[in-house]
């Protein structure tokens, strides 16, 4: 947020809220950044949902990712639109639909339609992106292919797709959706389970929708869960059939050192071509 004691200066907020769910039957949090201007302005703003990681939180953007110094000096310098950035927690879900926890119709269904009913939003699809850190990444991956006729843009950051088994160190062998209980000691991993959501079950159904969606990948060139290599792969996939894929490596490795440096540059590419924000009457 804009540090200034003048009360005519516009400033960016960053409010913690929750809804109850029905979904999910809970209440749920999440953590809304809007931008300078916003509160007064009267006018509807593209719209960013990003994903936090495993064992994370949506504040996590905001406490660990600079998210609110970054868009702010971006806006500042025209290099992305003024836009509403939605968080919200999916615990340790993967973002996926598993047992009683449906996080996956709960995001799509539930707390996208909420955000644009109780933010100025422009609830389009042209004015809809998304993206994610690690886990994150690959939630947004899974909705992005799943519901291209939603989003324009996506954003992977260091995203724990891997087309086949995860990384023998990757949380992912102990995730809930891809495991299956033992009779003593710690849950079993399933290698169906996970084979079953990874993207490659997914690109099929994608390509023929024929619905474009502009890709963003990026990596540290040191990650530690050979998300590297793996984020190489998924942008071959996708430009077998010549997709919008950008790709690039930074010095880094799966932490919020790379994460908040990806910030800058994820997030131009998310929203420099962004609608501008239109009055709440054109809608």
């Amino acid at each position: 947020m804009t540090d200034t004691n003048s009360p005519s200066i516009a400033r960016s907020a960053v409010r913690r809220l929750s809804f109850h769910s029905n979904v999910l039957q809970a209440d749920w949090k999440y953590v809304v950044y809007t931008p300078p201007g916003y509160e007064t302005s009267g006018l509807r703003y593209p719209v960013l949902y990003l994903l936090h990681g495993n064992y994370g939180a949506p504040d996590d953007f905001v406490d660990q990712g600079n998210l609110v110094k970054t868009a702010d000096a971006l806006i500042a310098a025209g290099k992305m639109q003024a836009a509403v950035i939605a968080m919200p927690d999916g615990g340790q879900s993967w973002y996926l639909n598993h047992e009683a926890l449906r996080m996956e119709d709960a995001i799509l269904c539930e707390f996208i339609p909420w955000i644009e009913g109780a933010e100025r939003v422009q609830a389009t699809r042209e004015a809809r992106r998304i993206g994610g850190i690690s886990m994150g990444g690959y939630g947004s991956l899974r909705y992005a292919l799943k519901r291209p006729e939603m989003f324009s843009a996506l954003a992977l950051m260091s995203p724990a797709v891997y087309a086949d088994l995860p990384h023998e160190g990757s949380s992912a062998w102990h995730g809930k959706p891809f495991c299956a209980p033992a009779p003593t000691g710690d849950p079993i991993f399933v290698p169906s389970a996970w084979h079953e959501e990874a993207y490659p079950k997914l690109t099929g159904g994608y390509f023929s929708k024929n619905q474009n969606v502009r890709f963003y990948i990026e990596s540290g060139a040191q990650d530690e869960f050979g998300i590297a290599e793996e984020a190489k792969t998924l942008c071959g996939v996708l430009a077998t059939r010549h997709e919008d894929v950008t790709f690039g490596l930074r010095d880094g490795g799966h932490d919020w050192t790379t994460w908040s440096a990806a910030l800058e540059t994820a997030l131009p590419f998310l929203l420099g071509d962004a609608p501008a924000p239109i009055a709440a009457t054109g809608l």
